[in-house]
């Protein structure tokens, strides 16, 4: 499987509100913040183990049987070792904005809650009972527990008996946990199903997990040597003979551009419109025809109040309203909180929202809530926006005949149009080179184009 479809097919399972996420170590590892080896690396010399004994929870089983003091000393070393700085990498403030309802993680570390400041943690098994009904957002279940939790011992999972005896001691979670195999679609996440913590988890869980019920996913890199090759190869059987298909990558840093693509394939069926021009009437034209026709689709425009916006939005409003079909949640305009009035309108439309923030923090937050976007002429705040908007690896579409930095945009994706893919697959060069005629049939094409890459 690639990227592209694994980015598809979790995105639709997110929007229809079935999807959660699965983190572990390596989510953690850009922000700084040691491996499971690293962390038992002291342990097993204490124990005075060879280098090459590999089960690291049976390391941290002989180290609670047979060191004074173990399971505290142990907690203790594993605390030092997670008290260095460190600050959430891109992955965690990606995965912080997946309309998710879930976040599973094997991590003790704070990082997912310093992302979702708000978000529901559950760290054991009396949290589930006191979760509440009216509960909303993201809930984070940090199934092997960390260490804010007040006069527990042991405070965290970490050792072979704390794995074997974790369905009787933690019931509700495993039970929760069990049931999202076959009800919910997992994106697993900085996982290497190789590791001791995840192979005790999937032998727990493949009792419970009837391949077929679900499909989930999961990233790996691929392997650098032959001699790694055959056991990656087994290994990618393994897993996808139990449900979990495996996306490979050459880096692990393309776990960043799969979350970005969830991020805008995942929001609300809104296209953002960005650009500025003169008042010219082939181009008000365009705007006024393509809000138009987006009123015959379930996609919302949302803009800064700029020209072009204004002129889309009020396409999509006269046309919503002649059908009797008019919703205000459709349009979203946003200003600066700062600003006493937003600009003139020629009548109250859409959903206005003032914000406290500095011009481009805005651009990121009405960029971040699209999922295509649309650039009409526009100068050095346009460029900004298409900045802003490769960044996030949301997918853009220039309206070349408008000038300016659509402009500019489409000649530079016309010169490599084949890797410009939308919804899938590449623009065709028909397609392509009428983006360069308005009004029409640029409008046209630009609908098309922007269902594509919505709902492709």
């Amino acid at each position: 499987m690639d990227k592209t479809r694994l980015i598809a097919e979790f995105s639709r399972a997110v929007i229809a509100r079935s999807g959660i996420v699965f983190c572990g170590a390596g989510l953690s590892k850009p922000s700084g913040l040691p491996m499971w080896e690293e962390i038992l690396d002291e342990p097993r010399k204490e124990l005075k183990l060879p280098s090459d004994f590999t089960d690291l929870t049976l390391v941290a089983q002989y180290y609670i049987a047979n060191i004074p003091g173990g399971r505290e000393r142990l907690e203790a070393i594993v605390r030092s070792h997670l008290s260095v700085a460190a600050a959430p990498s891109r992955a965690h403030r990606l995965l912080s904005q997946i309309p998710v309802a879930e976040i599973w993680t094997t991590n003790y570390d704070t990082l997912l809650e310093q992302v979702l400041p708000t978000a529901n943690v559950r760290r054991q098994d009396r949290d589930l009972i006191e979760a509440q009904r009216e509960d909303v957002g993201v809930t984070i279940c940090k199934m092997h527990g960390d260490f804010s939790i007040p006069e527990s011992k042991p405070k965290i999972v970490i050792s072979r008996d704390d794995f074997e005896i974790y369905p009787n001691q933690y019931p509700r979670m495993w039970t929760r946990l069990t049931s999202l195999f076959s009800t919910q679609t997992i994106l697993f996440i900085g996982i290497s199903f190789s590791d001791p913590n995840m192979m005790h988890l999937l032998s727990l869980t493949r009792s419970k997990f009837v391949s077929g019920n679900r499909q989930h996913y999961t990233i790996f890199k691929k392997p650098e040597t032959k001699e790694n090759a055959l056991i990656h190869e087994y290994r990618v059987r393994d897993l996808e003979s139990r449900g979990i298909a495996v996306i490979e990558v050459d880096d692990y840093a393309e776990i960043d551009d799969v979350l970005s693509g969830v991020v805008a394939r995942a929001q609300p069926p809104y296209v953002y419109i960005g650009g500025s021009f003169a008042p010219d009437d082939k181009i008000d034209q365009f705007c006024s025809a393509l809000g138009a026709l987006l009123a015959d689709t379930r996609i919302g425009v949302v803009s800064g109040g700029n020209r072009a916006g204004l002129l889309v939005s009020n396409g999509l409003g006269d046309s919503l309203e002649a059908h009797g079909r008019y919703d205000p949640s459709r349009i979203l305009f946003y200003f600066q909180a700062k600003e006493t009035t937003p600009p003139p309108f020629e009548r109250r439309l859409g959903t206005i929202r003032f914000q406290g923030i500095d011009r481009d923090a805005m651009r990121e937050l009405m960029i971040g809530k699209a999922r295509a976007a649309v650039f009409i002429g526009g100068a050095d705040g346009t460029r900004r926006e298409i900045e802003i908007a490769k960044a996030r690896g949301i997918p853009l579409i220039p309206i070349g005949g408008t000038g300016g930095a659509a402009a500019e945009l489409w000649k530079s994706l016309r010169a490599a149009l084949s890797s410009n893919v939308i919804g899938g697959g590449p623009i065709s060069d028909c397609e392509f080179e009428t983006l360069n005629v308005v009004p029409f049939p640029a409008a046209a094409t630009a609908k098309s184009l922007i269902e594509r890459a919505v709902f492709g």
